[in-house]
């Protein structure tokens, strides 16, 4: 059995290896966080990147890593940055087969089957973010720590160090999960009354906390801006965002990952308590405790992180959770009675034949289309042009990719585009006036009988009146976020172009047919044409009748 066993693991690995390979060919260009971790990482000295790191959510790992690989001659084009994620999700692969012999459970079909059958784990994961790494190098850190609680030497402690460190310095969140394993780790040597290696794992944890006290400071100063994007997770909130990433291409994979958690914490604890029912051996016993301490504490310190950021979670933040439960959920699972092991294979079969279909069409998906964008308006906007991106974050993304002659602006204008200045955005938002220059060159251009190009979802007015200037924050419901602003001034842009515009095209079925993921899937417009309208920008008229129709072409259709 264990033979046929390790013979469906290297199927389905090789399974999901495939789907890393069609999501490298699929993916495309960099979407605006991707572009902004290039951006970071090669600005001009390692002195602004260490004065601007505050501005990602990452420490400085993962920044050094991508500003390594051009002089180390790697090219820095799209494909070539995709293959290094790429890399990464393979060796994710390759580190659950080495810890599974590590650990001593033979093959990783559980931990496979689950994170396979995940589109997080390939989209995400094998993106230029820094949970791919993150996870990984965890990944390495348990495999390492085990060795060293198992036969303690000089090197294997080093070797365990220093993946330690390594994979805290490229994730914060890596710290609980660190902790987490040198918990079960210390449980483990505490039952064996093993001193020196319990030590050994303390120091390890000790090494890695200190490491990380010189991103005090840093951490400190992002609270001045990073409270706009704070709000309250309440565990319900968090509940969800989790099932969400689980449910990323399959809307039943959270009852999976729940039945299997529940299944996995149950046979541990039977196993624990009843050790004659169980018949573990000594080793198995002391293999089980590690995995499930680990599985509760990774957890538990997991949502203490989200509690502490208290930052809105998306998808991809929690994949290092997942691959850490994904491995200890495997490691418990294989130490099952004989007589489960069959079902448990064939589960594992099943829910990744299930899934695979649903996998298979995401990863034919994009990142994003904003690099086709900026390449058709680097071939139609003329020099007297304007472009206008809407909302401001995507510029990182458009400031990678666009080098045309037409100038361009974000709403709202901020003095860097390179990178995410959420400081910058903080200060807008204590502007009454902040879009005001947008609004003036947008005048002037249609006014000149030039064309707006705009990037981004229209808002249709729903009123005659223009949306009126927020006062500074905190407001009274939201109070610093960003979101109200953000809304607002997208409201004021949009009834701007649909009172003055005479003419407007939508231009997206000309950027890209192939399916992009939403958060960056943008659409084009262009607008041409000026009708005075209102003497004075501030108050208007009621604007004109809208209907925008995707046409394909620059003829224009008639907004007044």
């Amino acid at each position: 059995m264990m033979d046929r066993r390790c013979r469906l693991a290297a199927l389905a690995t090789a399974a999901v290896a495939g789907l890393h390979c069609v999501n490298l060919f699929h993916a495309g260009g960099l979407w605006r966080d991707e572009a902004n971790s290039m951006a970071l990482a090669n600005l001009p000295t390692l002195k602004q990147v260490w004065s601007l790191l505050a501005t990602d959510s990452f420490p400085g790992l993962f920044p050094l890593t991508m500003r390594l690989l051009g002089p180390m001659g790697w090219d820095l084009s799209d494909f070539y940055l995709r293959i290094f994620g790429f890399l990464v999700g393979i060796s994710l692969l390759g580190a659950l087969w080495w810890n599974a012999r590590t650990l001593g459970i033979g093959s990783p079909l559980l931990s496979v089957s689950l994170l396979g059958s995940n589109l997080t784990i390939i989209h995400w994961g094998d993106s230029l973010r820094a949970y791919g790494l993150g996870s990984l190098l965890m990944l390495i850190t348990i495999g390492l720590i085990w060795r060293l609680i198992g036969n303690m030497s000089p090197r294997r402690a080093a070797a365990a160090a220093l993946a330690a460190v390594l994979s805290v310095q490229c994730l914060y969140q890596n710290t609980f999960l660190l902790a987490a394993i040198c918990a079960a780790a210390s449980a483990v040597c505490m039952r064996r009354k093993k001193k020196k290696e319990l030590f050994a794992v303390l120091v390890i944890a000790l090494i890695a906390a200190f490491s990380l006290l010189p991103y005090a400071t840093i951490v400190a100063r992002a609270q001045a801006w990073w409270m706009i994007l704070k709000a309250p997770l309440p565990l319900r909130w968090i509940w969800a965002r989790w099932c969400e990433s689980l449910d990323d291409s399959t809307p039943w994979m959270h009852w999976v990952w729940g039945g299997w958690y529940g299944a996995g914490m149950l046979l541990a604890l039977s196993a624990m308590r009843k050790p004659a029912r169980a018949k573990l051996s000594g080793p198995q016993k002391d293999l089980c405790l590690f995995a499930v301490v680990a599985l509760a504490a990774g957890t538990l310190g997991f949502l203490i992180f989200l509690k502490i950021a208290s930052l809105p979670t998306a998808n991809w933040y929690y994949i290092p959770l997942m691959v850490f439960a994904a491995l200890c959920l495997d490691v418990i699972m294989a130490l099952a009675p004989k007589g489960a092991t069959t079902g448990i294979t064939l589960l594992c079969c099943a829910i990744l034949g299930l899934s695979f279909p649903a996998v298979w069409q995401g990863v034919h998906r994009r990142q994003t289309n904003i690099d086709t964008i900026a390449a058709l308006l680097e071939r139609e906007a003329r020099p007297d042009d304007l472009i206008v991106v809407d909302p401001w974050a995507c510029a990182v993304s458009f400031n990678r990719y666009y080098k045309g002659a037409a100038p361009w602006l974000a709403v709202p204008p901020l003095g860097d585009r390179t990178i995410h200045r959420y400081d910058l955005l903080k200060e807008k938002m204590a502007e009454p006036t902040a879009i005001k220059p947008v609004i003036d060159r947008m005048a002037k251009t249609l006014s000149s009988g030039n064309r707006l190009w705009m990037i981004g979802n229209a808002f249709l007015p729903a009123s005659s009146e223009f949306p009126a200037d927020l006062p500074p924050p905190p407001l009274p419901a939201s109070g610093w976020s960003d979101w109200p602003y953000s809304d607002n001034w997208s409201r004021q842009i949009w009834h701007f172009i649909f009172s003055h515009a005479v003419r407007v095209e939508h231009l997206t079925p000309m950027v890209l047919a192939q399916p992009i993921y939403s958060l960056e899937s943008l659409p084009l417009y262009v607008f041409s044409g000026w009708d005075p309208g209102a003497a004075s920008v501030g108050r208007f008229d009621a604007p004109g009748a809208v209907e925008i129709v995707p046409r394909g072409s620059l003829n224009g259709e008639l907004l007044h």
